[in-house]
């Protein structure tokens, strides 16, 4: 039940004021000093005045207005993150696997360790994803590739060769991985020692 405005007079306010600033009057009074102070000019405008001795004296009370469904702005947020965490992925896996083939090809060996080790720093579920996605794809691209440039090569011989390739990898993202949580576990405790 809310009270009316008018329930207590301007002197009734006055003497309540001092106690609702505090913190120590009762919600029934508190909620009829607000009511009174939304309703009256005058004692609004002697609030700072009215509660006096305290060390910070609270605003009165007003209603906020209905903003948009936190819930929905929400689930909005956590899909758009996760569609960007998703598109880095691949692109991290397609852009270190390609950085394979080219003539910085000995950067892969800090690539992928990097990326991985930087997930697994932030605490990113995602760094999960990406030794088997790295072991996919450049198994799947070191496979192409030796058939490309090596027909003569048997099929067996060509995924032995690709499959160990993935593997390598991936092995490569969980180094990184493992690097990254000793940081993140290191900076926490020395956070916790501060």
């Amino acid at each position: 039940m809310r009270p009316e405005p008018n329930a207590i007079s301007c002197a009734v306010c006055r003497d309540l004021a001092p106690l609702v600033a505090d913190g120590v009057a009762s919600a029934d009074s508190a909620a009829l000093v607000r009511a009174h102070l939304a309703a009256c000019p005058s004692c609004a405008a002697e609030w700072p005045a009215l509660a006096a001795g305290t060390d910070a004296p609270p605003a009165p009370e007003t209603p906020l207005p209905a903003g948009p469904d936190d819930a929905r702005v929400l689930r909005r947020l956590r899909r758009r993150l996760k569609n960007r965490t998703a598109l880095l992925l691949a692109a991290g896996v397609v852009g270190g696997t390609l950085l394979t083939y080219s003539r910085y090809s000995v950067l892969v060996f800090l690539f992928f360790p990097l990326v991985c080790g930087v997930l697994c720093w932030q605490r990113d579920p995602a760094w999960r994803v990406l030794p088997p996605l790295t072991l996919a794809v450049s198994a799947l691209a070191a496979f192409i590739s030796s058939q490309l440039e090596h027909s003569y090569t048997n099929l067996w011989a060509a995924v032995r060769g690709a499959l160990g390739w993935g593997v390598f990898t991936a092995a490569l993202c969980l180094v990184g991985a493992l690097a990254g949580y000793w940081l993140a576990y290191a900076f926490k405790k020395e956070e916790e020692e501060k």
